[in-house]
């Protein structure tokens, strides 16, 4: 999810994402990918997705900026991600050290991704995705692998 957040110019992320969506002829040229500017409902889409922006740039905002309510979130989950987990090459078993973000922080995280993911794939793709629908989804499966799992002792039948 972090991967999300990354700077790296070989890679689009939420920050660059942010940045288009707060530009008119970025929210034009996606309205035209949909219906050709002389339709009546040109304006209602452009509207639509501007609204839509309007609701995603605030949540990049939150983590990006160096004021933003979730910065320090992010920043320790960068971190974490960094140092412990991808750019390590681990003889030992790793222990998390300083500053680690809360239970709380993390689903609040995770739930800001959520949305944005909503947000974004309706944006750019004109896709309807619930994210709450694919986690009763994903916890349907998971309770029952567990619940084969815990039968057995094992999950072998």
């Amino acid at each position: 999810m972090i991967r999300l957040w990354d700077k790296d110019d070989r890679a689009i992320g939420m920050e660059c994402i942010a940045k288009a969506l707060g530009k008119k002829e970025v929210i034009d040229a996606l309205a035209l990918a949909r219906v050709d500017q002389s339709s009546e409902i040109f304006g209602a889409i452009r509207a639509d997705l501007s609204e839509k922006a309007n609701r995603a740039i605030p949540l990049v905002d939150k983590y990006i900026n160096d004021d933003g309510a979730g910065r320090a979130v992010y920043k320790k989950l960068q971190s974490l991600r960094n140092e412990r987990l991808a750019h390590r090459q681990v003889k030992t078993k790793a222990r998390a050290t300083g500053a680690t973000a809360t239970d709380e922080e993390i689903e609040d995280f995770y739930q800001d991704n959520s949305k944005l993911v909503h947000i974004l794939l309706s944006i750019f793709n004109a896709m309807a995705y619930d994210p709450e629908d694919t986690a009763r989804v994903f916890g349907f499966y998971a309770s029952h692998f567990w619940g084969a799992f815990q039968k057995t002792g094992n999950g072998a039948r």
